[in-house]
């Protein structure tokens, strides 16, 4: 695919069900995530399949795309530089559920990355691989009262390639959960 080739893109709509059964793929590295959400609240995504990119994620929400249900089955991968799992930006109230691994082996490339994004809640069930530097299994920026529960392992292979990173997302009154039930 080209640039801008993304699976699904949905910006500014709302209110939407989509279930698939099969696979993304996009090979360019300009803005060509396997999902796509900006501005867009309260969809409903069903999905069997596996997601595979170059850059930037498989899935992102953007730009308040909020409370916002997806299910995936299936493994997603992404390989360029900076391309995460799954993408949280200033998004809140959403509900993921991956069952499946998720692998990056780019620079920078996280398996998930939250940014000033609260109140989100995220189960995964399956392992998170990361191969390259400064590549984090899970990262939270500014991100505050997320739930996550991570039934499987994180493996880091290069340098700075934190299992679990938290930076500023914490507060007397918003602090996250993270339970665990898998090895780092």
């Amino acid at each position: 695919s080209g640039s801008n080739g993304r699976g699904f893109h949905l910006t500014s709509s709302n209110s939407n069900t989509i279930v698939m059964t099969g696979n993304i793929t996009t090979t360019n590295t300009t803005q060509s995530d396997g999902i796509y959400f900006n501005e867009s609240s309260n969809n409903n995504l069903q999905m069997i399949g596996n997601i595979s990119t170059a850059s930037p994620s498989g899935i992102s929400l953007t730009s308040n795309s909020d409370n916002n249900f997806l299910n995936i089955s299936g493994d997603i991968t992404t390989t360029g530089s900076g391309s995460y799992g799954t993408y949280l930006y200033n998004s809140d109230s959403n509900d993921l559920t991956i069952s499946g691994d998720i692998s990056t082996s780019g620079l920078n490339a996280y398996g998930y990355y939250l940014e000033t994004s609260n109140s989100n809640t995220i189960i995964h069930s399956g392992d998170i691989v990361t191969t390259n530097q400064y590549a984090y299994g899970i990262h939270f920026n500014q991100a505050r009262s997320n739930a996550v529960t991570m039934m499987g392992n994180i493996s880091t292979s290069d340098n700075y390639g934190y299992g679990l990173y938290l930076y500023e997302s914490s507060s007397a009154d918003s602090s996250n959960t993270i339970t665990l039930t898998g090895n780092i």
